[in-house]
């Protein structure tokens, strides 16, 4: 019986699908749509979801988003200031049952 349990039936997909079905469904990340309200380093994002808003202490925001500096191959140091304005449209991603948020990028215009 241990022996049938383990083997699944025709081909990549169709094993998948049984995979799927046995576990069932498992959401681990929630992505989510916000609205800046205030700017860096006083950060702050309300979700479109929620009217709680998360500061700067809540998310975690990728680097490119950020003040930083590059540097070229010629050694050259570029500064770039924050991308974040207020009114700036972002895609958060929430995992842990909306215990860590990441802000991942803006939204186009």
């Amino acid at each position: 019986m241990l022996q049938k349990r383990l083997h699944k039936e025709g081909g990549a997909i169709s094993q998948l699908l049984q995979n799927i079905r046995q576990i069932g469904y498992n959401k681990v990340v929630d992505i989510e749509y916000g609205t800046v309200t205030s700017a860096q380093p006083e950060l702050e994002v309300v979700l479109d979801t929620d009217s709680i808003p998360l500061d700067a202490n809540d998310i975690v925001v990728a680097w490119q988003l950020g003040a930083h500096e590059r540097i070229t191959e010629s050694g050259e140091v570029i500064r770039f200031r924050s991308a974040l304005e207020v009114g700036d449209r972002v895609i958060v991603a929430c995992m842990d049952q909306k215990q860590q948020w990441f802000l991942l990028d803006k939204v186009a215009d």
